[in-house]
C-alpha cells in the first residue's frame, strides 16, 4: 500500500519528513510495518498530545489516525539573578524592602524571602512587581525590628514543577 503520512493536530511535534509540510510518502507491503520518527518540541516543560493521520489507498480504512503524546518534564531550577543587598548598620525604627530577581522557562510559582531577626525566622512572600511569569521583579518588605540586632536573609524562588533555587543569604544590623 501506498501511505502518505501527514500530522495535523499541533505545532507541539512533527514528522522527520524531507518537506516542510511534514508530509512523507512510504511504501508498505501488505503484513509489514514502518517506524516513523516524531520530534518533539522541548522547549517548553508540558504535556503533549495529538494524532499522526495516515492516508491510505485501503478502501476500507482511508484515513487513520495514531495517538502520540509526551511529557517534557522540567529539571532546571529558577534563576536568581539579583537581591537586594542591605548591609551595615540600619535604624531599627525602618523597614526595609527588599527586591529580587527571578526567572524560569516553565515559569515562577513564588518567591520567598527567608528572614532571620535575632534567634527568630520568619518567611515572608515576596510580590511580583513586573514582568511576567517567566522572568519579574518581586518585592517585599522586612518589618522594623524595633530593637539592636542582626537580621540575615536570603530568597528562595519555587518554579512551576517546584524546582527551587536559593540567593546567597545577606546580612545587616540594626540599632535604636
Amino acid at each position: 500500500f501506498n501511505k502518505t503520512i501527514g500530522f495535523a493536530t499541533t505545532t507541539a511535534f512533527g514528522i522527520a519528513a524531507p518537506d516542510r509540510n511534514n508530509t512523507l510518502l512510504v511504501k508498505i507491503p501488505p503484513g509489514m510495518s514502518q517506524d516513523i520518527e516524531v520530534i518533539f518540541d522541548t522547549a517548553v516543560p508540558r504535556v503533549f498530545t495529538g494524532s499522526i493521520f495516515v492516508n491510505t489507498n485501503d478502501p476500507l480504512h482511508s484515513l487513520l489516525s495514531v495517538g502520540v503524546s509526551g511529557n517534557v518534564v522540567d529539571i532546571s531550577p529558577p534563576v536568581i539573578s539579583s537581591v537586594t543587598n542591605i548591609s551595615g548598620v540600619q535604624s531599627s525604627q525602618l523597614p526595609q524592602t527588599i527586591d529580587v530577581n527571578a526567572s524560569d522557562n516553565s515559569g515562577i510559582l513564588s518567591v520567598k524571602l527567608n528572614v532571620t531577626v535575632g534567634i527568630s525566622n520568619i518567611i515572608l512572600t515576596a510580590t511580583r512587581i513586573s514582568g511576567d511569569l517567566l522572568s519579574g521583579t518581586y518585592r517585599t518588605t522586612i518589618p522594623a525590628t524595633n530593637l539592636s540586632t542582626f537580621v540575615s536573609y536570603f530568597a528562595t524562588a519555587t518554579d512551576l514543577d517546584f524546582n527551587t533555587a536559593n540567593s546567597a543569604t545577606f546580612t545587616y544590623q540594626t540599632t535604636t
